[in-house]
């Protein structure tokens, strides 16, 4: 009880203490004071041999130290520990007080802490932080004790000494503040001033449990101040009515002290709420510190004060949080922290320095998990000593240099051609991920050079294996691409390319069943075809089977026949490419005709000029011809809507535009179709389901019969005229897609799919990395175009395989005067490598963070 209660020792010397023993337990002697020292002696000795093994359960915890002086100016060190017991319980335990003797030098205290680690057998490294307020001797006695890295201010003391600093800072506050709390103590202490406040309270309908009093303020709390200020803005009605009960009251504050109250108050109140949160000890806090931090700067950047003081203390606290927390997001514990949780992650960082910090230090402790575990292979090295020729196996991780990375991918045969390697490597995928779209395109390539490694000329015509199809003298002007496309995965690779000169349709043709052929060899379905609208891509498909040039939607033909199976292989014409020709048909014949009004492009040009998002980039589209962005904002249902707005509110130049915003709506619809990509899109961008594919069906397939009915300005159908390319090719993609989703959703695999697939932007994406490994050159040449193709398969290879990429090179070096050789067995690629999360059953990889990475 003496403990617990906190009673003196000389209780049980009292008369009424040994009264009381002698009535309740008669036959027990009371002991002395001295005994009851002895055994709290005792018990303290006890308690703190079982505390010390009680610690040494815990992996990890974080020490607090404080320094305080009682009344009778004796200092003391206060120190706790808090760690995490079983079941994530959070535990805070007080190690104990220890009085000073000498200055509170900072090599005093950092002798002090080392000498209480040292009496509890604390492990220092398995500590990770010590908190203390912002002291420069605390500060100095940590960091040079324990390290900087493991130091940690604590956030309240340096919230606590942020407003004061800043509201003295403006004497008039100051002046007001000691008005209200003369106010405030004369009612406290005044019996008849506080019996008045009561019973104005109650005349109002307050009761005994809702009458409020006033709060006086404490110096050492300062969030004390901000509690009386919002009490007395509660109790403002009554304070004058109150004062006049007391004759010696002192003057009552002004409506214009009031609003600097307010002010103080709207300002304050993020910093209240923001200590009471980071004050908690039943949850972790470290993770909140950068956030709320953050958060409540911003909150008080976007408060409004009505007075000029209120602005002024405004000014001066964000002045004081800047200069106080600028590097709050260079503590390692709590950018981490943040990090990791799952709540803020990198969503509050203003720093992208501590962010990548941050992740380079968690990514370093999961690869010292990881070699702690046995999973890391260690790379073995041979030294061969020229004075003693013997052989030492070392492990050794030196970086290799440039030039032997380039000689090791030089062994990678990546020749023109199809890549045998990446079909074998597919057919390794599960059955599920093998359905896949087929899209081929060509890139301008277009320059001879001399091959000093082969010893002969490349950038001229190549099929590779050695066919010669074309006059191998003429000059490539291009490279012809093909890539799969997982329908259901994430993975999309390069299965062949070639360097050509005006291909014809004809050898195209061979090429794509060539494909096909390989892909049914490795156990890969490929659904459909996907290119853009090349004159000789069209003559391809026509080739191959399909008959696209129709006036009706349902006599159109968008399948072949495999060449080595019995099932259809559908044409899908690529949509971004698709909604450029219908923007670039509309800007260039100006006026259209549908079955029930008149589409002009001048709508358009005058909603540009009455300053909408449109840009010039939008209406004077030459220029940038190719950028399907500016097709697909123009073309879209924010410009429809715009329109739609002008029409209804009567604006010159749009009473007549009904027939332009039903053809933008239908072509943006069809594009919303072609380009689904969200499994939880709404409308039109939402996949294909079961369920909702014979709505889609009906809904899309009016759009297409609409295009059909399109009349140029001559008169003539647009599908039979110079400009029907765009309705046929819309036409061809919605009824493959249609007929492809009907027959692959019935496979168990599939729940849903996602149209997206079967674009075009997965190769010109490819296209886009090539040219950024060479400094953003448009038109790398054909040996760069090598040299990407080749790291693409030695990280396949690696990747798929789990097998690590070991290449053995030669040096000469010396040690004190002694040259010698050394032969090592380098590590080049490892599938181990933790900087990204690589996804299951795929080559694609994530950032660490990312929501589709499992917990």
């Amino acid at each position: 009880m003496i403990a617990s209660e906190n009673l003196p020792l000389s209780i049980v010397e009292s008369k009424s203490f040994k009264r009381l023993m002698n009535t309740a337990i008669p036959l027990y002697t009371v002991p002395s004071r001295r005994t009851i020292t002895r055994l709290i002696d005792a018990k303290y000795d006890l308690l703190k041999e079982s505390f010390k093994e009680n610690l040494k359960l815990v992996s990890t915890y974080s020490i607090t130290c404080d320094i305080w002086t009682d009344v009778s100016n004796q200092s003391y060190l206060g120190v706790t520990v808090h760690f995490l017991q079983h079941e994530l319980v959070l535990t805070n335990s007080t190690i104990g007080v220890f009085s000073l003797t000498e200055n509170h030098t900072a090599d005093y205290i950092k002798e002090m802490m080392l000498s209480i680690m040292q009496l509890f057998e604390i492990d220092v490294s398995s500590c990770t932080a010590f908190v203390t307020d912002s002291a420069a001797n605390m500060v100095k006695a940590i960091t040079d004790g324990f390290g900087f890295a493991k130091h940690l201010p604590c956030i309240a003391h340096s919230l606590s000494h942020l407003v004061p600093d800043a509201m003295k800072l403006i004497p008039r506050i100051t002046e007001i503040i000691a008005l209200l709390k003369s106010i405030v103590t004369l009612i406290k202490r005044s019996v008849v001033a506080s019996d008045e406040l009561k019973r104005l309270q109650t005349r109002d309908g307050k009761t005994d449990s809702t009458i409020l009093k006033f709060k006086q303020d404490v110096p050492t709390r300062w969030n004390s101040t901000y509690y009386m200020i919002e009490r007395f803005l509660q109790l403002k009605d009554y304070v004058y009515l109150v004062l006049l009960t007391c004759p010696t009251a002192p003057r009552t504050l002004s409506r214009e002290e009031i609003d600097i109250l307010e002010d103080i108050v709207q300002i304050l109140g993020p910093i209240e709420f923001v200590t009471n949160e980071i004050s908690g000890d039943s949850y972790p806090t470290s993770s909140l510190v950068i956030p709320v931090i953050h958060c409540m700067e911003s909150k008080i950047k976007n408060c409004i004060p009505l007075t000029v003081e209120g602005n002024l203390l405004k000014t001066n606290i964000l002045s004081e949080i800047h200069q106080r927390f600028k590097d709050i997001e260079s503590y390692q514990i709590l950018a981490i922290s943040t990090l990791l949780d799952p709540r803020y992650k990198r969503l509050h960082f203003q720093s992208p320095r501590a962010v990548s910090n941050a992740l380079s230090h968690i990514n370093n402790q999961l690869k010292s998990i990881s070699i702690n575990n046995k999973i890391d292979h260690v790379v073995e090295s041979q030294v061969k000593s020229s004075k003693t020729n013997k052989h030492d196996a070392q492990s050794i991780l030196h970086l290799p240099h440039e030039s032997s990375i380039r000689n090791w991918i030089s062994s990678i045969k990546a020749e023109p051609g199809f890549l045998i390697d990446v079909f074998k490597e597919i057919s390794k995928f599960p059955e599920a991920l093998r359905h896949c779209n087929l899209v081929f395109d060509s890139a301008i390539w277009k320059q001879v050079l001399w091959d000093a490694t082969s010893k002969k000329c490349v950038g001229l015509c190549d099929y590779g294996n050695g066919i010669s199809i074309e006059h191998m003298e003429n000059e490539a002007t291009e490279v012809l691409v093909f890539m799969l496309v997982s329908l259901r995965g994430t993975w999309k690779w390069p299965v062949g390319y070639f360097f050509v000169n005006k291909i014809t349709s004809a050898i195209q043709a061979e090429l794509v069943k060539t494909a096909l052929i390989l892909s049914h060899q490795s156990d890969i379905r490929v659904w459909s075809v996907t290119c853009d609208g090349a004159h000789v891509n069209y003559s391809t498909m026509h080739l191959l089977g399909c008959n696209l040039y129709t006036t009706n939607y349902y006599e159109l033909k968008s399948t072949f026949k495999h060449p080595s199976s019995d099932y259809d292989v559908h044409f899908v014409p690529d949509a971004c490419h698709n909604i450029k020709l219908a923007r670039n048909m509309l800007g260039d014949l100006k006026i259209l005709k549908s079955p029930t009004a008149q589409i002009n492009w001048n709508h358009v040009i005058n909603l540009y000029k009455l300053q909408n998002k449109l840009s010039s980039a939008h209406v004077n589209f030459r220029a940038n011809i190719m950028k399907v962005k500016l097709a697909a904002q123009t073309l879209s249902s924010s410009t429809a809507a715009a329109l739609e707005f002008l029409q209804f509110s009567e604006v010159e130049n749009f009473q007549d535009c009904a027939g332009t915003v039903e053809f933008i709506k239908v072509i943006d619809e069809i594009f919303d179709f072609l380009n689904s990509r969200n499994p939880f899109g709404k409308g039109f961008k939402k996949p294909i389901f079961l369920n909702n594919i014979d709505f889609l069906q009906q809904r899309i397939e009016q759009k297409i019969e609409y295009l059909y009915t399109l009349v140029g300005p001559d008169n003539n159908k647009l599908c039979v005229g110079k400009r029907k390319t765009f309705i046929l090719r819309f036409a061809a993609a919605v009824k493959s897609i249609l007929q492809i989703a009907k027959h692959i959703l019935i496979e168990p695999c599939f729940k849903y799919l996602m149209t997206y697939r079967f674009s075009q932007d997965h190769l010109e994406l490819f296209f886009a990395q090539v040219r950024r490994r060479h400094g953003w050159n448009n038109n790398p040449n054909v040996l760069q175009f090598k040299a990407a193709m080749k790291s693409l398969l030695v990280y396949m290879r690696c990747l798929n395989d789990v097998m690590e990429q070991l290449r053995r090179q030669s040096c000469i070096r010396s040690t004190l005067h002694e040259v010698y050789t050394v032969s090592e067995l380098k590590l080049a690629l490892s599938p181990y490598d933790d900087k990204r999360y690589v996804v299951p059953n795929s080559v694609a990889t994530l950032p660490w963070g990312h929501y589709k990475i499992p917990l």
